[in-house]
């Protein structure tokens, strides 16, 4: 996991605010390049999307956030469509991770 990754998942499991060059995090929401990958309802619950970016660094940022939720990543992508758990998803697809 990349240092700044590390940091926004920290101060977002924190509910700190936090800004790492592209990506930041106010706490409850964790944007990257401006665009929302993930956030916490109310209830706790976190959602994350790869916000219509499949990209390396989109996965890499929500895969770090699922690892420390779940203990396991799942974002990957095998010949240019992206997965959740093995299961192919739509790059704006919505995951509940908890």
């Amino acid at each position: 996991m990349r240092k700044g990754t590390a940091q926004i998942i920290t101060a977002f499991i924190n509910g700190k605010a936090k800004t790492v060059k592209t990506t930041r995090t106010d706490g409850q929401s964790i944007y990257y390049h401006g665009n929302l990958i993930a956030w916490r309802n109310e209830d706790g619950t976190v959602f994350c999307t790869l916000a219509g970016w499949g990209t390396p660094t989109t996965r890499e940022r929500l895969n770090a956030l699922a690892q420390k939720l779940t203990g396991r990543g799942g974002f990957s992508q095998r010949k240019h469509v992206q997965y959740y758990n093995d299961q192919p998803i739509d790059e704006s697809e919505i995951i509940q991770l908890v």
